[in-house]
């Protein structure tokens, strides 16, 4: 075990030595009429692209994204695909997935740029072009052609951003308008990105890594080995830990294999996870410049609510759900009858649950479940 100690400190310290890009943005604002005067009203979507020219993966951290007052507020979420990189978007599974679990809650007090989704962790492979939609549920702001936005790439340490009229295979990039299939193009999704070095290291990388919080007291590490690596390293602990003093776990391939399971954690609380592999007879590594961060879920008491529902307040795009409760956040999914749960729309509210953004002359099935944070 303290030969193992030894082993996974000196890989630490070299990687802490040799991996020192800092995170960067890239922001439209930084171009010449991006205006943010032209967008659609209702549920709508602004698709974008970010090509990865490097041979390791870079991490998308935070998405801003610029709002006027009348979107205030609005429920936004963030979806990706690697096929569908250019022209009409179908916003929808299986070609497209969306990345945060539940739609973020947005304020909008000003008309202006705004931080929307923050300490992210969505890595985008080397040699990998993802395209990006932005859903709002409430009125959404991009720039039209008139006067044209230049310019529709933003490029830095090898990676592009593609915005409106960038083009691949011969497509345009940037489409706006209604969920699921906006129209309008080209259109400059109008706002930043900011990314950081995925891993480095002279090993063949490790790809698919993921942290999920399986439930109040554990986390479920999981990753694809790089080709050629002969064993992992992994030290986790409260976050903002010092590497050194967490808990250390280590396995050799192909014994061990992902997933990795870590249990007796507190619920609610952020976690730091240092993560990296070995070859070459343990001379060469390749790690995360930094921890990744994941958060266990919360207690939830258990929901006081009644098993009857009434549906009130009916109007052409929404209607109004009551039930007997004492919680104040809630969840909501709902799709057309028999719809699979997961591809659905979602959305949140306070109490009474306010559901947006329907059909008129349409039958819906609607899921609602507590939030018992807010967030």
């Amino acid at each position: 075990m303290k030969r193992l100690l030894l082993l996974f400190s000196t890989v630490l310290l070299v990687g802490t030595h040799v991996f020192a890009q800092a995170p960067f943005t890239l922001s439209t604002a930084t171009g010449t009429n991006y205006t943010a005067a032209n967008g659609v009203t209702g549920n709508a979507a602004i698709t974008f692209a970010i090509e990865n020219t490097n041979s390791t993966p870079y991490v998308l951290t935070d998405v801003t994204v610029h709002f006027s007052t009348h979107s205030n507020p609005t429920n936004v979420d963030l979806w990706y695909t690697s096929t569908s990189l250019s022209g009409p978007a179908s916003i929808a599974t299986p070609a497209w997935n969306k990345i945060n679990a539940a739609p973020v809650v947005v304020s909008v007090t000003a008309n202006d740029y705004v931080p929307v989704f923050t300490n992210m962790n969505f890595t985008i492979p080397g040699n990998t072009t993802y395209r990006f939609a932005i859903q709002s549920s409430k009125d959404i702001d991009y720039s039209g052609a008139s006067p044209v936005p230049s310019p529709n790439t933003f490029s830095a340490n090898g990676i592009n951003f593609h915005v409106g009229g960038a083009q691949i295979s011969g497509s345009n990039v940037g489409y706006g308008g209604s969920f699921t299939s906006p129209t309008n193009n080209p259109r400059w999704f109008t706002g930043a990105v900011t990314l950081k070095p995925g891993i480095s290291g002279t090993c063949t990388p490790f790809t698919n890594f993921s942290l999920d919080s399986t439930n109040t007291t554990g986390v479920e590490v999981n990753w694809t080995p790089g080709t050629g690596n002969s064993s992992f390293f992994m030290e986790y602990g409260p976050a903002g830990f010092t590497p050194g003093t967490g808990t250390p776990i280590t396995g050799t391939y192909p014994g061990s294999q992902p997933p990795v399971y870590i249990g007796s954690l507190t619920p609610d609380t952020d976690y730091d996870i240092y993560f990296g592999e070995i070859c070459n007879s343990g001379a060469d590594s390749v790690a995360f410049p930094g921890p990744q961060t994941v958060r266990t879920e919360p207690t939830c008491p258990p929901l006081p609510m009644s098993t009857v529902f009434t549906v009130s307040a009916i109007t052409p795009t929404s209607a109004q759900i009551d039930f007997t409760t004492t919680e104040t956040n809630f969840d909501y999914e709902y799709g057309p009858t028999g719809f699979t749960p997961g591809n659905g729309t979602v959305g949140s509210s306070g109490y009474p649950v306010v559901v947006t953004g329907l059909t008129g002359s349409t039958n819906y099935d609607v899921y609602v479940r507590v939030n018992c944070t807010g967030s």
